[in-house]
């Protein structure tokens, strides 16, 4: 296994796509490049530490918005981010590449320090979630899983834990006026913890409510290094993870 790429900054990835060519097919006809033009515009943040490019080529109608509305948003919130989700001897990407695909079905996925994001979606979304959207990938950038490859053959980390740490800094930190990771009282009885998302971010906030808001940093060091297990939340507040659900339940209950 090699690196793809030596010379581009956004380039060092495995694959990012694979084509397929029938040996006996005709060969490839050229394609113009009218109508292509790249449209990457590129932001600093932290003074300067963290480099953002923006790339709209294939979403046009969308540079005004990235750049008015969702740049500032990502120069604000990166450096608070990796600070958040910082532990002893990893840097966050200093590098990140945020691509908008005209033909991408859902909302956004991260891969290392590429974001991309569905622009239909967005263009739905633009005045209510688009940029909380990317502020959850942001986190995915920051928490690094896989950034040591000393750690790179240890088990997987529970994606409930891994979705519900990018929502607790999105509802928590970035939005949480907007109360979108409240709990129903109707659905109380059911919820639980592992549900992954909004409502294991509900979770993480009592947690750090309760025993305060290193544990979050603490569970991603865990888990950015290959050492998560489910013993380590007695490790970090004293009390077992079923003991912990359980009273977050009665609280939820209570309140």
């Amino acid at each position: 296994m090699a690196r793809t790429e030596a010379d581009d900054d956004f380039g060092n990835t495995f694959y990012s796509e694979i084509d397929v060519i029938d040996a006996g097919s005709p060969a490839p006809k050229p394609v113009s490049a009218a109508g292509n033009e790249s449209i990457r515009e590129e932001f600093t943040a932290g003074r300067g530490r963290y480099k953002i490019v923006i790339d709209t080529s294939k979403t046009p109608d969308l540079t005004g918005w990235t750049r008015t509305n969702l740049a500032p948003v990502i120069m604000e919130w990166y450096p608070k981010i990796a600070t958040l989700l910082a532990d002893e001897g990893y840097e966050a990407a200093r590098k990140i590449l945020v691509v908008f695909s005209g033909d991408m079905k859902g909302v956004a996925e991260t891969g290392g320090m590429r974001i991309r994001c569905g622009a239909a979606w967005f263009r739905e979304n633009l005045e209510t979630e688009a940029k909380g959207a990317v502020v959850h990938e942001l986190a995915h950038v920051a928490q690094g899983y896989g950034a040591r490859p000393a750690f790179s053959h240890t088990p997987s980390n529970p994606l409930w834990l891994v979705e519900g740490i990018a929502d607790y800094v999105r509802w928590f930190k970035y939005e949480p006026e907007s109360r979108g990771a409240m709990i129903d009282s109707r659905f109380i009885r059911d919820v639980r913890y592992d549900a992954g998302y909004r409502t294991t971010a509900n979770f993480l906030n009592w947690v750090s409510g309760k025993h305060g808001e290193h544990v979050v940093t603490e569970l991603n060091a865990a888990m950015r290094k290959g050492r998560y297990t489910d013993g380590i939340w007695k490790e970090l507040t004293g009390h077992s993870l079923p003991d912990l659900a359980g009273s977050w339940k009665d609280d939820l209950r209570k309140n």
